[in-house]
């Protein structure tokens, strides 16, 4: 059960990241080509990736839960 657990607020990480990313692309955005706009998309492309990865840790993670249940 711990896994699932686990599982789960690796997956909720995934959705805050994106949500991070999506406001400092809003924030990048207002800040209308101003030097601060590209720090902010910097960050948000960083706050992407890492979303990605999570995803793919969570992927990963899944298989091999499901994996040992079916060998167990």
């Amino acid at each position: 059960m711990a896994t699932l657990e686990g599982l789960a607020v690796l997956a909720v990480g995934v959705v805050v990241l994106n949500a991070v990313a999506d406001a400092l692309g809003e924030a990048a955005m207002a800040c209308d080509g101003r030097s601060g706009a590209k720090v902010l998309l910097a960050l948000a492309r960083r706050r992407r990736v890492k979303a990605l990865e999570t995803q793919g840790r969570v992927a990963a993670l899944l298989d091999a839960y499901v994996a040992r249940l079916h060998v167990g």
